[in-house]
């Protein structure tokens, strides 16, 4: 069991055109003639198709285990079955079918486990980089700092790969914790109301409870067609990303030296920009959270009824160098919420905050958008009732 030569898993149910990309894009990748075990483990579904492709797919990297389910097993089962086998390979990439990967994304993943794999405070590596906020749908930059990583506690499932003690300590979490778990966390709404086939409400519970992160890179290995399945009932390209491309050795710093951002893609350390105790402090710049009643001030474009203690432009990309970099402005508000105070304006931040992220657009390019997407709804729900 060689924890450094993950296997590949490659997750699949009934999406014989999505698995046939997917295992192209595979062969077309750089392993450098390395021993390399491909496992493509499929859901029963009765699709003959997916089950010839799996089959008749030539591996010249290395063993082959094709495992068709006997029963069918629901992708948060069929996900936890394929995290087990860190168990026989030591550690895993989980690929489902509707990605796409990078040549090089065999050679990120094991540079970057070998600089966190035995570290407890990672819970998982992402072969995925966002480049959007999939909470507030607004875009998502993070600050670059010349190295080829950071860290963030947003598990990952477009691609990622964990080893043998990053899976053990989850399962360990998850078999100790009522099922419900996830909705007593500092989760997103939105991620506790996924659906109950998922699986990674639980691992995005777990990550934030543990005070853990995900190790991310800045350009991204895989990518996502988002095929119409499970959790997709129609086809989109909203989490489409540039793929990196080449062969290279990663600059991977410590973990003390990443950047990091929490699970709701906010900066983690703006406290030590503003001198304050980081239990003190929300950082809100997404206006996402709930703020709790234990924290004394607040960070957030949002008005709100309290003194303001500092205020910040919203000009530097990302948004947070505003803040670090004391950009002069009304737009990122400092409050203390034990001072009630008059709220400091009444303009929209929301439609501040959109021109912001889209730089600019034109009457007719919003007309146009709009009419897209109130056709394909139509046609959708069309298609739904009949």
């Amino acid at each position: 069991m060689d924890g450094t030569t993950p296997a590949i898993v490659v997750v699949g149910y009934n999406r014989p055109e999505a698995l046939r990309r997917l295992l192209k894009s595979l062969a077309l990748s750089d392993f450098n003639s390395q021993d390399i075990t491909l496992h493509i483990s499929i859901d029963r579904s009765g699709n003959e198709e997916v089950y010839e492709t799996a089959q008749n797919f030539n591996w010249p990297y290395g063993p082959k285990v094709v495992d068709i389910s006997e029963v069918r097993l629901g992708l948060k089962n069929h996900i936890l079955k394929c995290g087990n086998l860190t168990t026989i390979y030591g550690s895993v990439i989980i690929l489902e079918d509707d990605l796409y990967v990078s040549r090089n994304f065999y050679a990120y993943t094991q540079q970057t486990l070998k600089a966190f794999g035995e570290d407890e405070r990672i819970s998982g590596i992402s072969l995925y980089s966002h480049k959007w906020n999939v909470i507030k749908n607004r875009p998502f930059v993070p600050e670059y700092n010349s190295c080829d990583v950071f860290l963030m506690q947003f598990a990952q499932s477009w691609g990622q790969c964990w080893n043998y003690s990053m899976w053990q300590a989850f399962t360990s979490w998850y078999n100790s914790s009522p099922s419900d778990e996830y909705r007593r966390t500092n989760i997103h709404t939105k991620i506790k109301n996924w659906s109950e086939s998922s699986w990674l409400k639980h691992f995005m519970a777990y990550t934030v409870a543990t005070n853990k992160y995900f190790v991310y890179p800045y350009h991204s290995l895989t990518t996502n067609f988002n095929d119409a399945g499970t959790h997709t009932k129609t086809l989109n390209t909203g989490n489409q990303v540039p793929l990196a491309s080449g062969t290279r050795k990663y600059l991977i710093p410590s973990f003390e030296n990443c950047v990091k951002y929490d699970s709701f893609f906010e900066r983690v350390g703006l406290s030590e920009h503003l001198g304050l105790d980081e239990k003190m402090l929300a950082v809100d710049l997404y206006a996402s959270k709930d703020i709790s009643e234990s924290v004394q001030y607040l960070l957030s474009p949002k008005p709100m009824p309290y003194l303001v203690k500092a205020h910040y432009g919203l000009k530097l990309r990302p948004h947070e160098l505003n803040v670090i970099h004391e950009v002069q402005g009304d737009d990122i508000l400092l409050y203390d919420l034990s001072v009630p105070a008059p709220q400091p304006r009444s303009t929209s931040f929301e439609t501040f905050g959109l021109i912001y992220d889209l730089k600019s657009i034109t009457i007719k390019e919003l007309i146009s958008v709009t009419a897209f997407k109130i056709i394909k709804k139509i046609k959708f729900l069309d298609k739904l009732l009949n």
